[in-house]
């Protein structure tokens, strides 16, 4: 069962409690903190703060059931000098850097909730005077602190989160349900315990695993497809009598059974495709046709009963610019066949207005 934020955190050790006994020493931070307390109540925001708990200071929203977690750190100096990054990035008698303890925060947690973390000083940093977040510092800051972060945290990686985010992402998207989601927590805590704490699973956790993501992938990117190709086999009902294949059609069976005007669009556009250059193959394939010249260029589907071809090319969907034609980028979608741009064809004449676009995925191959 999935586990509150507070609850992940109550469970979670903490990694220091020193500061929780000196915490009389921290006038600045309980400053700062409060500050921040009233600018939340001036905006009627819906929140809990904790002190010492994880980090120096914690924010959570909202406050029934928190989802949304802010860590802030807070240092402090009586020098008037900028706070060098040497000094957020050392480590002193080989324990954590300043920044290596905030990122302890993403630890167990990041996979389920939203996290951010959050350094506060009271004088400015050597790179910025004002409030700025790690993806706008200079490259070559962030390089240096990538690096040395990767020698100090096993398994720290600069996107950490952005998986689970994409879950979520797929989740809003209406791809996968909430239940789904959560079927898939376990697993992906499988992978942060492999990558980051050494944990192996056993021979029947492994296949586990595999299982939910093999379910997975096969809803969402095989099933709508076997389901278009049922529909295609399936006669309508009342329509007119029509040449049948048996079972489900693979892709010859179908193209034998097309309609005269649907196989004069498919052979004008198989013809187009061969004639490109002497080095194009044709590999023919349950669902679909192949044509190849070092690696698959094109993937053909033909629909009898929505009486359309689909074409496959290998281009990059964002550098295709052409009208009239029923294009769409697929690289988040399932298909059968390879290439990331679909192109629907209905007449002769789509065949003709896609020639460019046949040639630079042909080139490209």
């Amino acid at each position: 069962m999935r586990k509150s934020l507070l609850e992940a955190l109550v469970e979670k050790p903490q990694r220091e409690t020193s500061g929780s006994d000196t915490s009389a020493r921290f006038d600045y931070q309980k400053g700062w903190a409060f500050c921040q307390m009233l600018r939340r109540h001036m905006e009627q925001a819906d929140y809990l703060v904790a002190f010492e708990f994880h980090d120096d200071v914690v924010f959570l929203t909202p406050s029934a059931a928190p989802t949304r977690a802010e860590f802030f750190q807070v240092k402090t100096s009586s020098s008037a000098s900028p706070r060098k990054l040497a000094g957020l990035l050392s480590r002193p008698k080989n324990s954590n850097s300043i920044l290596g303890k905030m990122f302890l925060n993403f630890d167990g947690l990041l996979s389920e909730h939203e996290l951010q973390v959050i350094l506060v000083s009271n004088i400015a940093f050597e790179f910025a005077g004002n409030d700025i977040s790690a993806t706008e510092l200079p490259t070559s800051l962030r390089t240096k602190i990538i690096e040395k972060l990767k020698d100090e945290i096993s398994g720290f990686a600069e996107d950490q989160g952005n998986f689970a985010k994409g879950l979520k992402a797929i989740r809003d998207g209406g791809k996968i349900s909430q239940h789904e989601l959560e079927i898939l927590e376990p697993v992906l805590q499988a992978g942060h315990a492999a990558a980051h704490r050494g944990w192996a699973p056993t021979r029947e956790q492994l296949a586990t695993i595999l299982d939910t993501v093999e379910g997975l992938l096969h809803r969402l990117l095989v099933l709508p497809k076997l389901a278009e190709e049922l529909e295609e086999a399936v006669p309508s009902r009342g329509g007119p009598k029509t040449k049948q294949v048996a079972t489900l059609p693979n892709i010859k069976a179908k193209i034998d059974a097309a309609p005269k005007d649907l196989r004069a669009v498919y052979d004008d556009l198989a013809g187009r495709l061969k004639a490109l250059g002497d080095d194009v193959s044709v590999h023919p394939q349950k669902h679909y046709i192949a044509f190849r010249r070092r690696r698959n260029f094109a993937s053909v589907q033909i629909y009898n009963r929505k009486k359309v071809v689909r074409l496959y090319l290998n281009l990059d969907p964002d550098e295709v610019k052409v009208s009239g034609l029923a294009v769409r980028d697929v690289r988040q979608l399932g298909h059968f066949g390879t290439g990331d741009v679909e192109i629907t064809i209905h007449t002769k004449k789509d065949v003709e207005m896609a020639g460019s676009l046949l040639k630079a995925s042909y080139d490209a191959s």
